[in-house]
């Protein structure tokens, strides 16, 4: 009788269309599994692989990364992206990075056979569609470590995820060595679903870390000034999806009515929904820019920003700060990094997502958990008007995200353990 990886493999091989071929090389934003496999150059031998969905897991894993280059400096990373933007940021932070393919297994053979890879890290993912399963598969053939890092698993996934794995693909989780868990929820959650409990750590989430690394004032400063912004009292939304929009423009009226001189920035989590805002924007009567424009807030009440990367300087540069996916049922994205700048932060009910980092922020005071275009209006206002009230959440925020530093060291030991043998030199310490 065939074991799980068996009738895998053998349903996979009857499926498999031939990946695309791509020109492009490594150092480029489309450069796909398959060229990195043809142009692997002596310089990733023996590289830790690291494989981060996109851009948010990229910028949690860095510090991690940091400690690692600063300890083992003859140790080569490269990142595996299942986005562009993913791959942006790796490369942002001189990281060479891939875009995976889900059925390329020819070049991630090809790829592991050139530069033998110490192992793969996988970041958050404890299960997923959109995990390349024919890179587990090699993992798992060459019998190099798998680390999942910052892992989750929330409740509402639980089911999906029961059935993605026990589609024949039960062998993954043998496959990974150990699985470091953002929370003890989380690490329920993936013993529930077949993980060897002896195999699951508690370390924490490495997104607080990620958020202080964030922080640089002269950066933001230099940006709000190229934007006009130094002066104005400003709300950043970021992150936000489809749906949230036309509240929070509707609560900046609101809040114009009481404080005439405020700005707003949107961030949509998909630079390529800003014309749509921006017509949104319009057509509420706003004067609005984009900032690939160099729209100024001398000139506009509303800058919808339509670049990568600059979200955490422009959440330095607000009075208050909106994290979206929250009034719509998305999940939540990350609350830590303006609560890391000092900035109070508001936020929808559906955090599922982010729901630790929610609850401390609001059980410390740094935080408030709104419900719909009045509150939010209320909440804005009141938060812009009481300057002491703004200070004592932003000390309340920045406190909340400084206790909780520690996961990436952690995260770190056990790769340590995992691919090196060893961990106490790793990490700093």
């Amino acid at each position: 009788m065939m074991n799980g990886f068996a009738r895998w493999m053998l349903a996979e091989a009857a499926g498999r269309l031939a990946a695309s071929a791509h020109s492009l090389f490594y150092h480029r934003d489309e450069c796909w599994i398959s060229d990195l496999a043809d142009n692997a150059v002596p310089s990733l031998k023996g590289a830790v692989m690291v494989f981060a969905p996109s851009a948010g897991e990229v910028m949690s894993v860095i510090p991690m990364l940091d400690m690692l280059k600063s300890s083992r400096q003859d140790i080569p990373v490269i990142v595996l992206a299942a986005t562009r933007s993913g791959i942006t940021a790796a490369l942002n932070k001189d990281l060479p990075a891939a875009r995976c393919a889900l059925s390329a297994r020819s070049s991630y053979r090809k790829l592991i056979e050139i530069i033998e890879p110490k192992g793969l890290v996988i970041v958050q993912v404890s299960y997923a569609p959109g995990l390349p399963i024919d890179l587990m598969a090699e993992i798992k053939s060459k019998q190099l470590p798998a680390v999942v890092v910052n892992g989750m698993l929330p409740e509402r996934d639980i089911h999906r995820a029961g059935l993605w794995l026990y589609r024949g693909r039960e062998w993954i989780y043998d496959t990974i060595q150990s699985f470091c868990m953002r929370s003890r929820e989380d690490a329920d959650r993936v013993i529930k679903l077949g993980a060897e409990p002896s195999r699951v750590i508690v370390t924490g989430d490495m997104k607080y870390d990620a958020a202080l690394r964030c922080v640089d004032k002269e950066r933001s400063d230099a940006l709000a000034e190229e934007l006009g912004l130094s002066a104005s009292p400003l709300v950043v939304a970021g992150s936000t999806h489809s749906g949230e929009e036309r509240i929070l423009l509707e609560a900046f009226r609101n809040l114009r009515s009481r404080v005439s001189s405020a700005k707003m920035v949107i961030a949509p989590r998909s630079k390529n929904r800003a014309g749509e805002i921006k017509s949104l924007a319009l057509g509420m009567g706003f004067a609005v820019g984009l900032r690939s424009d160099a729209a100024r807030a001398l000139d506009v009440e509303v800058i919808v920003v339509d670049s990568i990367g600059e979200l955490s300087l422009l959440y330095g540069a607000a009075v208050v700060s909106f994290v979206g996916g929250t009034l719509v049922p998305v999940g939540g994205h990350n609350v830590l990094e303006p609560a890391a700048w000092g900035k109070p932060v508001l936020f929808g009910r559906y955090v599922e997502h982010t729901a630790d980092a929610a609850e401390l922020l609001v059980g410390e005071g740094g935080a408030l958990m709104i419900d719909g275009v009045d509150d939010l209006s209320e909440k804005l206002i009141e938060l812009m008007i009481k300057p002491e009230l703004r200070s004592k959440m932003g000390e309340a925020a920045f406190r909340s995200v400084n206790s909780r530093m520690g996961a990436s060291k952690a995260c770190l030991e056990v790769i340590g353990e995992a691919m090196f043998r060893e961990s106490s030199n790793l990490g700093g310490g």
